[in-house]
């Protein structure tokens, strides 16, 4: 969609950008909807919708059920469902029906990068891979304490440490939702790999279906590629390559499943030469070709 409202993308799947939905008192790169408003940006009944901002939507239901499909894979909602959509998640919903009521909110990758404590690099996989959980009656009555802080500073347009408290009450909310849904609390880490990983990861958000190299990335992080992927070996028990890899195979995935595109059409986008290039990337990582992998995922 371009600032006219318009919808962009290939083989019929819709990819939304957050256009005229923030207020004029909204931070940068952070945006709390009005209570009970469910982005419609979201919602394209009878079709699937990406978004194209680089960050995250977090849905808490408070109320109500609803459907949805996230990658394909059905999703029951109901009071203590917490969702997380990442910009390559594919989603589909109905009509949502009255009783539902859910609380939002969006961040940028890049709100945080300023933040001095870090969250350990797997939580984007953690989400990515699993982006629906269900949170007990305990824990969901302190993630929405904490929410209800951020909406009382978000809407404090004149405080003076806004942004920071912000922050902070952010941190908070994510650190309690990861100990909610993993059953144990997440370290926070300072070091320099930790930071050196969580800031690789905001890279590859944004730039992995173009650019595939460790080059790249290591020359932005200021660093050579064997030191990054030695770093990220420690860190996440994988190399910077691998992860390339896997963020490109999840998108390739899910435009196979979601969308109508043709593999040359898919190929292009996540900026393969050709589609013979592609089909062999493909098996090599999930042991068939893309026309096998879409035969038996429709």
């Amino acid at each position: 969609m371009d600032e006219s409202g318009k919808s962009s993308g290939i083989g019929g799947a819709k990819r939304i950008i957050f256009g005229g939905v923030m207020n004029n008192d909204s931070q940068t790169g952070f945006y709390i909807p009005e209570p009970g408003v469910f982005p419609p940006e979201l919602l394209v009944p009878g079709g699937t919708v990406r978004h194209d901002r680089n960050g995250v939507w977090v849905l808490m239901v408070c109320g109500g059920c609803a459907r949805m499909e996230i990658d394909g894979i059905p999703h029951d909602l109901a009071r203590g469902s917490i969702v997380a959509l990442f910009p390559f998640h594919a989603i589909a919903s109905g009509p949502l029906p009255d009783a539902f009521r859910c609380e939002c909110l969006y961040f940028d990758f890049d709100f945080m990068s300023d933040f001095p404590l870090l969250f350990p690099p797997e939580i984007s996989e953690r989400f990515g891979s699993k982006p629906c959980y269900r949170i007990d009656e305990q824990g969901f009555a302190r993630l929405e304490r904490c929410f209800g802080m951020m909406r009382v500073y978000d809407r404090m347009a004149e405080h003076p440490s806004r942004t920071g408290i912000t922050k902070a009450l952010l941190f908070t909310f994510a650190s309690e939702l990861l100990y909610c849904c993993a059953d144990r609390a997440k370290s926070v880490r300072t070091g320099r790999s930790e930071m050196l990983t969580d800031d690789f990861f905001r890279l590859l958000h944004r730039n992995y279906s173009v650019e595939r190299t460790p080059d790249f990335y290591a020359g932005r992080l200021c660093v050579t590629a064997k030191y990054l992927s030695k770093v990220l070996r420690r860190t996440t028990g994988h190399t910077a390559c691998f992860w390339i890899g896997e963020f490109r195979i999840k998108e390739a995935r899910q435009l196979l499943r979601s969308t109508q595109a043709s593999v040359a059409e898919i190929a292009e986008r996540l900026g393969f030469p050709d589609s013979s290039f592609f089909a062999k990337f493909f098996r090599r990582h999930t042991g068939c070709s893309p026309v096998e992998f879409r035969r038996g995922n429709r």
